[in-house]
């Protein structure tokens, strides 16, 4: 509740967007497959990090790696 009141958002939200930030990162500068990402990011299950994944940034984890890597070229 301590958290919620702080940052008016509730201690999960802030661990996912904490995750998501972190599996942004790998797939734009590793060449970690999908797979190995969620691992990392401690999911069990890579298709639950990949719907995780699209819910929060509308987009799959392979997409945004794509969009990523056509930004840098």
């Amino acid at each position: 509740m301590r958290v919620l009141r702080l940052v008016e958002k509730s201690a999960r939200d802030l661990i996912q967007e904490r995750c998501l930030l972190e599996a942004r990162r790998y797939l734009g500068y590793s060449n970690l497959s999908i797979t190995e990402i969620s691992e990392r990011l401690g999911f069990e299950d890579s298709n639950y990090f990949t719907r995780l994944f699209r819910l929060k940034t509308g987009m799959t984890p392979g997409k945004f790696r794509q969009q990523k890597s056509a930004l840098e070229t």
